[in-house]
């Protein structure tokens, strides 16, 4: 089952347009879902951190920011 960051924002006031596609695709690969009892939530290693930590959309941003400061502007 693929998650797409499009269906974690879609209730959210943040827009994926100043990002490029290939930092989009990136890290919706890199998103693993963890299923609990209650609920499937999806999870990401931070790119910093190194450590999983669940994805909300404020982290989706965050972590496409990383990609853009890492890899556009070293």
């Amino acid at each position: 089952m693929t998650f797409s960051l499009a269906e974690l924002l879609k209730d959210s006031a943040y827009k994926l347009t100043q990002f490029n596609a290939t930092q989009i695709q990136a890290l919706e690969a890199s998103i693993s879902l963890k299923v609990t009892e209650k609920s499937t939530a999806p999870y990401v290693t931070c790119l910093v951190r190194g450590k999983p930590i669940k994805l909300t959309p404020e982290e989706a941003v965050r972590q496409l920011f990383i990609m853009v400061l890492k890899d556009d502007l070293g």
